[in-house]
C-alpha cells in the first residue's frame, strides 16, 4: 500500500493523491484518488475497495504510514502526559518495602525477591529522600528516593 502525491495540477474534483493497493502475487492494483489522505479514508478504502471485494489480506505492506499514524500518535502522547500522577505520600512511622537493586547477577533470576522488608519511615525530605530504620529501631545511614519503596500492609 502506498500514497502517491500531492500531484500538480489537481484533479478536476480536486483530488491531489492517489492511493495503492498492490497484490504482489498477482501484480493486481486498487487504487483511488483522494483530495487529502487521512486516516478515515484509508481505512474506507481498505474496507470497501480490498476487504469487502477479496477478503482480508494476509499481510498488509505499508511504509507503516508515518503520516496516517501521526495524528493518533500525537493524541495518545497527550493523554499520557496530561494524566494526572498521584504522588506518593508516606508519613512518619509508616511500614514501607525497599525495591531491591541487584547489582550482581542473583542465582535465583527472576524468582529473586523484588522488595526487602519492612522498614519504618523515619524522616522525609522536600525532595523525595526518605530515610528508613529496621523494625528494632536501626537506622539506615543512607536515604533512599521515595520512588523505590511503596507501603507495606501487615
Amino acid at each position: 500500500m502506498d500514497v502517491i502525491g500531492p500531484i500538480n495540477p489537481k484533479a478536476s474534483n480536486g483530488h491531489m493523491f492517489i492511493l495503492l493497493a498492490i497484490d504482489y502475487f498477482t501484480k493486481w492494483i486498487e487504487a483511488i484518488t483522494l483530495a487529502s489522505v487521512t486516516v478515515k479514508a484509508v481505512a474506507r478504502f481498505l474496507i470497501r475497495d480490498v476487504i469487502a471485494r477479496y477478503g482480508v489480506p494476509a499481510t498488509i505492506i505499508t511504509d507503516n504510514a508515518k503520516n496516517l499514524n501521526n495524528k493518533c500518535y500525537q493524541q495518545r502522547m497527550a493523554q499520557a502526559f496530561n494524566a494526572k500522577v498521584r504522588p506518593r505520600e508516606f508519613s512518619s512511622g509508616d511500614l514501607v518495602l525497599r525495591k531491591v537493586l541487584h547489582v550482581a547477577l542473583d542465582s535465583r533470576g527472576k524468582f529473586s525477591y523484588k522488595y526487602d522488608g519492612p522498614f519504618v519511615v523515619k524522616e522525609i525530605f522536600s525532595e523525595g529522600a526518605v530515610i528508613l530504620s529496621d523494625m528494632d529501631g536501626t537506622e539506615n545511614a543512607l536515604p533512599v528516593n521515595a520512588d523505590t519503596i511503596k507501603k507495606y500492609y501487615p
